[in-house]
């Protein structure tokens, strides 16, 4: 039950967009078709524009071979408030990256194990309001089927780090009769001294057993990024972006790190 539970299906997508979201493309009811094209929709159309297998007028395939042409391409991925400096150009830190993803020609995929979603949430845990954190990575369940899972959370109800006293059984149990287990009851919540060391305590239990009986339900969604470890000596992270009147709009990268 709780390996299904962990295949737990998280369908955020209809939560988080609404029609607000083209708000910024419209003109007293006339969509503007340049600025919708230019903005990076969905993730697909992140990954599609990366990889260089779509424009910006939807056709697929392999565009352009032609290598600079790719790097254009990309440098409308990045989010310009944080890597246009004055001049118009990128930081070096982004054309590095740029440079190194279109020299190898490197890919990404929804099917990789190396992204992540981060999905920030107002819920309630057994009737308490929290914030919590959802991480969420794709899980292959079937040939040609993938589906996302909880691979961890992050909230102030449920820490990380048990602190809470671990009862365990001395030595001499067996002398008394072990009445150590009378203390059982005094409901500990860090039992893993009582189990062999072999034992591995998987805290999206926890999670699992509060989904199972209606103790966990999310509120809110307050804000989803999306995390990549796919680009050899790199990591970034994108997310919605919202600006009036500009082509440099939807999922864009948000952050770049050198590892």
């Amino acid at each position: 039950m709780i390996m299904n539970m962990r295949r737990f299906l998280f369908i955020f997508w209809s939560l988080i967009l609404s029609t607000s979201t083209f708000s910024q493309v419209l003109f007293e009811g006339t969509v503007n078709e340049n600025l919708l094209k230019g903005r990076v929709k969905q993730i697909e159309e992140f990954i599609a524009r990366f990889n260089n297998e779509e424009d910006w007028e939807g056709k697929k395939g392999n565009i352009c071979t032609d290598t600079l042409y790719r790097k254009k391409y990309i440098r409308t991925l990045f989010d310009q408030s944080c890597y246009r400096k004055a001049n118009g150009e990128l930081t070096p830190l982004a054309e590095k990256f740029i440079h190194e993803v279109v020299k190898n020609n490197y890919q990404i995929h929804f099917t990789d194990s190396t992204w992540s979603a981060q999905v920030d949430c107002k819920a309630t845990i057994g009737g308490r309001q929290t914030n919590i954190k959802l991480y969420l990575r794709t899980e292959k369940v079937a040939p040609f089927e993938y589906i996302w899972v909880i691979s961890n959370y992050e909230t102030p109800l449920l820490p990380t780090t048990l602190k809470a006293p671990r009862p365990y059984l001395s030595p001499t149990e067996h002398e008394i009769g072990f009445i150590g287990l009378l203390a059982l009851s005094d409901g500990y919540k860090n039992t893993t001294r009582l189990f062999p060391s072999q034992t591995k305590t998987d805290r999206l239990s926890g999670l699992a057993f509060l989904i199972q009986n209606g103790m966990f339900k999310v509120k809110e969604i307050t804000n989803v990024r999306f995390h990549f470890h796919n680009i050899p000596g790199y990591a970034f992270t994108i997310k919605r972006i919202e600006r009036k009147n500009s082509y440099n709009t939807g999922w864009l990268i948000t952050n770049l790190n050198s590892l």
